[in-house]
């Protein structure tokens, strides 16, 4: 019937005009909820970024001007030399999304490693090749490597935050940081430096020796590294003095080989793949960022706040000394 189709069709063209004015109505709606979700994430990294200037306010008010933060990349892998780099960023230093390099995703990295390199007051890197690597071991290399850096930067620092542990031998007050790059941003920059001069590195070594995979691994012991271990043999840039190494020098079937790695796994000895990229979930083992900041180890005798980072006087404090010996 004519009467009943025009009635449907009126009926249809009314039900579209509200769905249009609902969905006009709800645009607003939508946008204020986005942007408040974007207001609420800028705050939360704007607290986080503030936390991690904890341990530097807290020298800062001890008097310490030049702050180095130190780290250092590639103790795990089984190829390559493991490298260490320094930085001291002026107080005023944002890098909004900067964080330790095993939490920022690879095309990051080298944006942020820009960003450090123009703006810090001083960065350096210390390298210790493979060859000495073996002779001293690992651990050894990688104090040496941070030495080195702090010793190449072009401003003396009077302080330095270390990641993980103390380094012997230094003249001035250090604070050893367990998961220091995720809580201080000294320390943060330098783990971005040290790593992105690493791969780099890694990067034009695959060329020299191709085949391997170190371009896309870096070294570490990934399947693909391990397979290629078996078939193409040890080359010069391989740790000799690593387990799995040796085991392919001694002639060990690759078979025997896997069986022991993934034993050493287990007990927590190697490193398999490159460490996962993105956030990392859960709290680190040094604590709270929330909790009371403690006083310095070394105050200065005044404890008042520099005025600028130009005066270059060195507060008193020596170093914390390791159990372990620079050998």
């Amino acid at each position: 019937m004519p009467g009943e189709a025009d009635d449907r069709q009126s009926g249809s063209l009314a039900d579209d005009a509200g769905e249009e004015a609902r969905a006009k109505r709800s645009r607003p709606s939508r946008a204020r909820s986005q942007a408040a979700k974007k207001a609420a994430r800028t705050r939360a990294e704007n607290r986080r970024l503030d936390a991690m200037w904890k341990h530097e306010r807290q020298l800062w008010r001890s008097g310490y001007r030049l702050i180095a933060g130190v780290d250092e990349s590639g103790v795990g892998p089984l190829a390559g030399p493991v490298v260490a780099a320094a930085v001291i960023l002026p107080h005023d230093f944002k890098a909004p999304g900067l964080w330790d390099c095993k939490r920022l995703l690879a095309d990051k990295r080298p944006y942020f490693y820009s960003v450090i390199m123009e703006r810090a007051l001083a960065a350096a890197v210390g390298v210790v090749d493979v060859e000495e690597l073996d002779r001293i071991n690992i651990h050894q290399a990688a104090l040496k490597a941070m030495r080195l850096a702090l010793s190449q930067l072009p401003v003396a620092p009077d302080s330095a935050l270390v990641d993980g542990f103390s380094i012997p031998g230094l003249e001035f007050f250090q604070r050893p940081i367990v998961d220091g790059d995720f809580y201080s941003v000294s320390i943060a920059a330098a783990s971005v430096v040290a790593k992105v001069t690493r791969d780099r590195t890694m990067e034009r070594l695959d060329k020299l020796y191709p085949g391997y995979g170190f371009a896309s691994h870096k070294g570490y012991g990934t399947r693909q590294h391990r397979q290629a271990l078996h078939s193409l043999g040890v080359c010069p840039i391989h740790r000799r003095s690593f387990a799995p190494v040796r085991r392919v020098l001694e002639g060990r079937a690759p078979e025997e080989t896997e069986e022991l790695w993934q034993a050493q796994l287990i007990e927590g000895q190697l490193e398999d793949e490159v460490k996962p990229e993105g956030r990392i979930e859960g709290q680190p083992a040094s604590g709270d960022l929330a909790d009371e900041e403690p006083e310095p180890d070394e105050p200065a005798d005044d404890g008042s706040a520099p005025n600028d980072l130009g005066d270059t006087e060195t507060a008193p404090g020596g170093a914390v000394e390791s159990a372990a010996s620079a050998g």
